[in-house]
Parts: C-alpha cells; structure tokens; sequence
C-alpha cells in the first residue's frame, strides 16, 4: 500500500495452500492459492523463505486483480510488475542490498533464456497458445525494465507514476500504452521511445566499457562500445548510462549504501546512442575508483 499508494482493494485476503499444485500460486482475487511448500516451520526458514512467492501474489491483487491486461500480449503488466514487487518487498524487508542483488538475479534468469532459447519482444502476439508467453521475458525482463524505469523517473516520480495508473485503471483493462501515458500525465516525460526499445524489441544491449586517464589534460575517457549486432534492422541502443569517479578509495565495501553516490564520488550520465563511443570528463585530479552503472540501471549483458 505505501509503495502503489492505494490501499488493499478488497474486504479480506487469503491464503490457500494446496498440495500437489501446479504453479508457485495462483492469484485470485482476493484468495491466492498456492504450493504447500510455503509451509515450513522455522528451522527450515533458515535455509527457505517464501517471502518471494507471497510478495509476488500479494502484488498481483493491485497488478493482475484490480488491474489486468487487456489480452495476452500485454501479459507482463501482471506478471512484470510482481516479479518486481519481490525485488521491492525485499529492499522494504532487507535493504538496498537484497533488492538489488535479486534483480541481479532477474536479469540473469532473463538473459539465459535470451542466450540458450530464443528472443522475443516483451509485447508479442504470436502463439499458438497463451500458456507460451508466461517466460523469462514476460516475468524477469518485465521486473527489469521496471527497474531501469526508476533509474529514469527517479524513485518518488515512479511511486507517483504507479498511483495514478492503478487509480486511473482500477477495475479496468490496460496496454502497456495506458502505463505509458500515466506516466506522461504525472511527470511530463515521455517515454514511448524506452517502451519501444525495451518493450516492443527483443533483445539488449552487450555493452564493453574502458577506461583511461590523460593526466595532461586532467580527463577521464570513458569509452562504450555495444557489441551486438548492429545494422539498419537492429540500431544501436541509446540510454543514460551513470558513471562515477571517486577521488578516494573507500577503505571497505559499504552495505546498503544505496543508488547515491559514495563520498567524494563525480557523478556523470553518459548519453549513449551509437557505438562506439568516446566521453571526455575533466577531473581535478586522476580517479581511484571508476563506478560504470553502479546500480545497475541498464538492462544489458557485459
């Protein structure tokens, strides 16, 4: 309720664990039914939690409930946003680290169906049977672009983002088009162009980053290349990418530090949008620590 901003659309919620259940769960309005296996006493909570699964059902009473795809296609409106409220459960629960660490885990899963199955467009209308949407690409790479899209709108802006779209299409059926234009009406930004990239494509970047000083002139060069193919039919990808220069090494790797910049840290967004290319940052002085996407904003494999 504090993140949607909305409240628990229903009377009640519950529950219902069933053994020999097909799926991780099922959400039914108001009454999710799940494995048996969420049930398991505190020794074993050591080693396993269901955390996951029940964040993800509980999410789907807002996302998949009382705001639901149109068709099948648009599909990841459910199943992205609750892949993604784990990741948000989780930061709530545990912290920055946790959060981030399980969308790390997200786009792995993604990109291991990307490598070893196939490719598709998130929105995609061909199938013989809906059953063949409900993929890493529907679940783990929805979560991701839900994840790159606070990277852009900033956390506050996309909470915002979230109210006015469930508000606006409770009880209703959505495309990815009314999510587009909650956004537009609650930030002014428009971002077709990020949908249409990462939505309605298939695929990613593959990105290779490197780093030199020229103490001369007192400047770092960043240069990014993307590696995948690149041609008419498949132009390079173009996003901000954050990179940061810290004066002084920290003495240790801090916990739950955050998305902000570290102490003594320069931060920069890097406009990429063709490949290769070469950014100049002018410095005091030579970097001892060089951060390249530090909150791993960027869907893409390095």
């Amino acid at each position: 309720e504090r993140t949607i901003g909305v409240p628990y659309p229903y009377a009640r919620y519950s529950q219902i664990a069933v053994a020999e259940f097909i799926f991780g769960g099922m959400e039914n309005t108001s009454a999710t039914t799940q494995t048996d296996r969420v049930l398991h006493d505190e020794r074993a909570h050591l080693d396993y939690s269901a955390d996951y699964l029940d964040s993800h059902e509980l999410a789907h009473q807002w996302f998949g409930d009382l705001v639901t795809c149109r068709d099948w296609a648009h599909a990841w409106l459910n199943e992205g946003f609750a892949t993604y409220f784990e990741a948000v459960w989780l930061e709530a629960d545990k912290g920055w680290d946790e959060y981030l660490y399980d969308v790390y885990e997200v786009v792995q899963r993604y990109l291991d169906e990307d490598d070893e199955r196939y490719r598709r467009p998130i929105v995609c209308n061909i199938y013989r049977d809906p059953i063949e949407l409900f993929d890493r690409h529907l679940y783990e790479k929805g979560a991701a672009v839900l994840h790159m899209l606070r990277g852009q709108l900033g956390w506050s802006r996309m909470q915002r983002s979230l109210t006015r779209y469930v508000r606006s299409n409770a009880e209703r059926n959505v495309e990815t088009i009314d999510l587009i234009r909650a956004i537009e009406a609650e930030t002014g930004h428009n971002l077709r162009g990020f949908f249409a990239q990462w939505v309605e494509r298939g695929g990613h970047p593959l990105i290779d980053v490197s780093y030199a000083w020229d103490g001369e002139r007192k400047t770092a060069l960043v240069t990014v290349a993307q590696k995948q193919k690149i041609d008419d039919e498949n132009p390079a990808y173009a996003f901000d990418l954050v990179a940061g220069f810290v004066a002084e090494a920290p003495a240790s790797i801090g916990a739950d530090s955050g998305e902000g910049p570290l102490p003594g840290e320069t931060r920069v967004r890097l406009r990429v949008d063709r490949a290769p290319q070469t950014f100049a940052v002018a410095l005091e002085r030579e970097p001892a620590l060089v951060r390249v996407d530090p909150a791993a904003w960027i869907l893409s494999a390095w």
